[in-house]
């Protein structure tokens, strides 16, 4: 498989751990105009796709039901671990379960967009 095909979904998913993991203060106020909830669900869907789609087009196994379902177990084991870091070691953040259900509904959403793909 080739590595630099998941160099998007690493970048992509540096990003989203540090503007989730950063004190509130530290943040951009354009980040809480817009629906905290729907940044969330975009965050892991789009982590979810880039997996995918690294995998899709780069690997040599057929992307099957079952790494679908390891990709979709990372993003949401990734959501949650996230939120269980802002409620006890994170400052000036506050762990939400709303905030790890709308991670779990962008994977979700996007696992099942996807869920018929074939390879190549």
């Amino acid at each position: 498989m080739n590595k630099i095909s998941f160099a998007p979904a690493l970048v992509w998913g540096i990003f989203v751990c540090t503007m989730m993991l950063l004190p509130s203060e530290n943040l951009p106020d354009e980040v809480f105009d817009a629906n905290d909830k729907i940044l969330h669900a975009l965050s892991f869907g789009l982590l979810y796709f880039l997996i995918f789609q690294a995998w899709f087009r780069f690997g040599k196994s057929k992307v099957t039901k079952s790494i679908r379902l390891k990709i979709l177990l990372f993003c949401i084991v990734l959501g949650g671990l996230i939120e269980l870091l802002q409620a006890y070691i994170v400052s000036g953040r506050s762990g939400d379960w709303y905030d790890f259900i709308a991670d779990l509904l962008g994977a979700v959403l996007v696992y099942f967009l996807f869920g018929n793909k074939k390879n190549k």
